[in-house]
């Protein structure tokens, strides 16, 4: 299959297949914690066949396993990682959307807004659920509406 999908074609919103299971209590306020949004937001964009780069939030054990980290490494990590947002989706046309990920009442830290400053706010979105998400690339025709 190519980048594009089978023949070039840009899957439909309503056609995105969703194996995990929604957290049915928060629907329409969030999808559960953070954590379980970052992975809905993973399979959804594995499944469309988008290119993204995520940080995720247990950097130091992905890097180095089970071993102990030295303070100073676990400093360098933080510093590289601070304020980047949880997902970077990287279009077929060349261009890029920041996503940060929180839930209902989770706030940018400071890092957060520096960075949303930089990249300007056409390019950054803070979404709470999973139908955010879709808006935002159907927003951008990475999802046909």
């Amino acid at each position: 299959m190519s980048y594009l999908g089978k023949q070039g074609a840009i899957p439909k919103a309503g056609k995105v297949k969703r194996t995990r299971k929604r957290n049915e209590r928060a629907e329409g306020v969030e999808a559960g914690t953070e954590h379980i949004l970052q992975k809905d937001v993973d399979e959804l964009l594995h499944n469309i066949g988008l290119e993204f780069i995520r940080i995720p939030d247990t950097m130091n054990s992905i890097v180095f396993g089970n071993s102990r980290i030295p303070p100073h490494v676990k400093a360098m990590i933080s510093a590289f990682t601070k304020g980047k947002p949880d997902v970077t989706i990287l279009l077929r046309d060349g261009r890029y959307i920041c996503i940060e990920l929180k839930t209902a009442v989770g706030k940018l830290s400071s890092g957060q807004k520096s960075f949303q400053k930089a990249v300007g706010d056409d390019n950054f979105y803070v979404c709470r659920n999973l139908d955010q998400v879709i808006k935002v690339l159907q927003k951008y025709g990475a999802i046909a509406k």
